[in-house]
């Protein structure tokens, strides 16, 4: 069986296009393919390794967002709407919730400092003895 027959969907349509162009060998069609295709299920991987995060019962905010931070950090092009939601998703803070509900943010950028404002918050009633949500 040939290889294109083997294709569907995106991948077929990238294999039909590619044929309009030079290719010389099966082994230039596979390095392209795997150049084209190969990225994107190890983003998608990748990707739900970071939805799996989750705040612990007794972890302070400044604690999950580093953890939260390094994952990103080891996850290259992470979506910025996939990111938040992983990262709200695992949250256990409800004052936070609230707030990124109310005024959600468009980057990760403005997540992180939605997220410092709220760490910085959390620990001033901790260094005064006040209950923390």
């Amino acid at each position: 069986m040939p290889f294109s027959d083997r294709l569907t969907g995106k991948a077929r349509d990238w294999y039909m296009a590619l044929q309009l162009k030079t290719i010389d060998t099966y082994q230039q069609t596979a390095d392209a393919f795997v150049a084209k295709f190969a990225i994107a299920v190890q983003r998608r991987q990748d990707e739900r390794i970071l939805l799996d995060i989750q705040q612990g019962k007794n972890e302070f905010l400044r604690a999950y967002h580093g953890r939260y931070n390094n994952l990103l950090l080891n996850i290259p092009m992470v979506d910025d709407k996939v990111a938040y939601m992983a990262f709200f998703k695992g949250l256990r803070y409800e004052k936070l919730k609230k707030a990124l509900l109310v005024r959600t943010p468009l980057t990760k950028d403005e997540l992180t400092a939605a997220v410092i404002t709220h760490i910085e918050l959390e620990e001033l009633k901790v260094g005064s003895d006040q209950p923390v949500d």
